[in-house]
Order: C-alpha cells, then structure tokens, then sequence
C-alpha cells in the first residue's frame, strides 16, 4: 500500500510487466490515472513519466513523478487505484495498481 499526502512531492518507483516479465520501454509513452472507490479520476501525463534509460538492465523499470499542485488535486482517502498505460508504436500494456493508494490530508506544518 502506498501512502502520501495532499501538499507534498510523490515519486512512485513501478516496473512494467506483461505475463509477469519486465517489458523493454524504449520509445514507450505513458499516460496514468488515479481512480478512487468515489469516481474521481485525475490524469497525468507522459512528460510526468521516465523510463529508467538502460531498458536492458533495469527492464521495465520507470517513474511517475507528481508535483504539490497533483497532490493538492486529489482526494483524500483510501482506495485508490493507479492504472498506467503504456503505448509503445502498436502496442498498448495497462499496468493497473488495485487499492494500492491512500491519499492523506494536508497536514500544515505549525
């Protein structure tokens, strides 16, 4: 389960994988959504994304990187799924996160 909360930076660390191997994401484009158990769905796009440059040895491996304005955005709570897809040429890979997120808070700093 991840954790973070509205105000702050977020990193996630994800690896790709199809049939339970690590997919190459050389010339991959990504888009990614958070999903809550409310309905709510908030968009990231691919320039919020890097592939790890070395797809040989670190396979599948990238980021989605979000900003304070992106954890501002989302709703507080519990729940939540992230679900990436990524598209490289005519292939399409859906890397999909169940109940993987919670989001906490704002919690200003007294």
């Amino acid at each position: 389960m991840l954790k973070i909360s509205q105000g702050d930076t977020a990193v996630f660390q994800l690896t790709a994988k199809s049939a339970g191997l690590p997919i190459d994401l050389t010339g991959a484009v990504f888009v990614s959504e958070i999903r809550g158990p409310g309905g709510e769905v908030k968009l990231f796009g691919n320039s919020q994304h890097t592939a790890a440059p070395n797809q040989t040895t670190n396979k599948g491996q990238f980021t989605l990187s979000l900003s304070v304005n992106d954890t501002l955005s989302l709703e507080v709570g519990q729940g939540k799924e992230l679900i990436t897809k990524i598209v490289q040429g005519a292939n399409t890979t859906y890397f999909h996160g169940v109940n993987i997120l919670t989001v906490l808070p704002n919690v200003p700093v007294q």
